[in-house]
């Protein structure tokens, strides 16, 4: 019998997720590994990259609110960077980890609109750090774009691959070429 491991019943979470709402599509893995699964998702209209994250551990911080964070590489921002170039559209699910109890973990997704508000497409490549919040009494989990609360923008529960409007604030108009993962 194979070993499971931790990442194995986190990504399982985020494609049982992602398959229940968008029963038409159907993901190809494309990059596996201990660390982190990428899939290539394709519909009528578009190509997809979905890229699986773990945050760390949920903090719990005044203002009855909890908050978890995560960073992107240059490496892999250099591979969102040319996918958006190439018009080939990215996804983060992003795992919420609740150490205390998993199954309160929850799955949120990034897309295009939340790199470009960080500003992932329009610098030279560097790492980027995300932190996301979510208060007692709000339902929406909040992407901060910088340290002050009103610039923060809500982030996706729900993943809705035919309504491109939930991916990018500006889609670039280029032929399609293959992924860069």
């Amino acid at each position: 019998m194979g070993k499971l491991t931790n990442a194995d019943f986190y990504y399982g979470a985020v494609l049982s997720h992602l398959l229940t709402s968008n029963k038409e599509h159907r993901p190809s893995l494309i990059e596996d590994s201990e660390e982190k699964r990428v899939f290539m998702i394709t519909t009528d209209k578009y190509s997809y990259i979905l890229r699986t994250h773990k945050s760390e551990g949920k903090r719990d911080i005044k203002e009855n609110a909890s908050s978890w964070s995560f960073n992107l590489s240059v490496k892999i921002v250099q591979r969102l960077q040319s996918n958006f170039k190439n018009g080939i559209l990215n996804v983060i699910a992003l795992i919420l980890v609740d150490s205390q109890k998993l199954s309160d973990s929850k799955i949120i997704y990034f897309t295009d609109k939340h790199l470009q508000a960080k500003g992932a497409y329009e610098q030279l490549p560097q790492s980027i750090s995300f932190t996301v919040r979510k208060y007692a009494n709000k339902n929406d989990y909040l992407l901060f774009i910088d340290k002050k609360k009103e610039n923060a923008i809500p982030v996706k529960q729900n993943l809705n691959l035919e309504n491109v409007e939930d991916f990018a604030l500006i889609l670039p108009t280029t032929s399609y070429t293959s992924p860069h993962i």
